[in-house]
């Protein structure tokens, strides 16, 4: 159904006939005030000429106004009247709109079984869900559902590939679990080269701070046993020396306080010296 709407012409009133007039003798006067210096003498001749100036600006400023009421009385009928029509059309379009959403959604719906049915079927890593190999405007209409598998199958060979291809770069690496398990999250190759990169850089710190604390650690541990093994070769020279030494006899008495005794018998028990004690 197509419907005709037909506009009329509508005169605009013209309520101040001299306009132009009041033009060409308002502007000459105008450069007259304009210059005007007001005086102690000529104040109250320049008040007056105010008051008349503001007279003459409220006359046109309300015929203005009145003008613009009379322009404007028609329009006011004739929005009242486009609106009422407006209000008449909008409820059928509403009707008709829940209708075309509700038959849109049911396309919608049907062509994503489409491919998600068409995904489930397609030979792929656990790791990879259809959100990760569709397009994002899958539900626009100017996509075809043919365009949109073989994208599908496009998307999944190329994460199957970049999966396999960093499975073999790393397959020695320490890092290779990390590595596969940002992948996994992110679904593209480049990011993760990036991840792994830094990953090897840490690593390789790591490394270097483990083998220099594993060589400090060793230098004090033969600094330890050089210092041991002198103390070893000097103790055995100092038996070697008590070996060849004569065992001798003799008997001396001291003279001395219990304390003094005490300790000079400590000190022979330290030195290996045999001794009984004369009472």
């Amino acid at each position: 159904m197509e419907l005709i709407l037909k506009s009329a012409e509508i005169s605009i009133p013209h309520a101040i006939e001299n306009l132009e007039q009041l033009k060409a003798e308002i502007i000459p006067k105008m450069e007259y005030y304009r210059s005007l210096v007001v005086t102690e003498s000529s104040i109250r001749a320049a008040k007056n000429d105010r008051a008349n100036l503001n007279k003459l600006r409220k006359a046109i400023n309300d015929q203005r106004i009145a003008v613009k009421k009379q322009c404007l009385a028609p329009y006011e009928a004739l929005e009242s009247e486009c609106k009422e029509l407006e209000a008449l059309i909008v409820a059928p379009m509403s009707a008709i709109d829940v209708q075309i959403k509700a038959f849109e959604e049911i396309e919608k719906n049907q062509k994503y079984s489409e491919l998600q049915s068409f995904f489930d079927n397609v030979d792929h890593a656990d790791f990879i869900v259809l959100a990760d190999v569709l397009n994002p405007k899958w539900s626009n209409k100017t996509l075809s559902i043919d365009v949109l598998k073989e994208e599908i199958s496009t998307n999944i060979s190329r994460i199957s590939g970049e999966y396999e291809q960093l499975r073999i770069m790393y397959q020695n690496s320490p890092l290779l679990t990390p590595i596969i398990n940002k992948f996994i999250e992110k679904k593209e190759l480049s990011p993760v080269l990036v991840y792994a990169s830094q990953l090897e850089s840490d690593l390789a710190r790591e490394q270097k701070r483990r083998a220099e604390q594993q060589s400090k650690a060793t230098s004090i541990n033969q600094d330890q046993e050089q210092i041991a093994q002198a103390e070893i070769s000097k103790n055995d020279a100092a038996s070697g020396s008590e070996q060849f030494e004569p065992i001798l006899k003799g008997k001396f008495s001291v003279e001395c306080t219990k304390s003094q005794l005490i300790a000079l018998r400590d000190f022979m028990k330290s030195q290996g010296i045999k001794f009984e004690l004369i009472k």
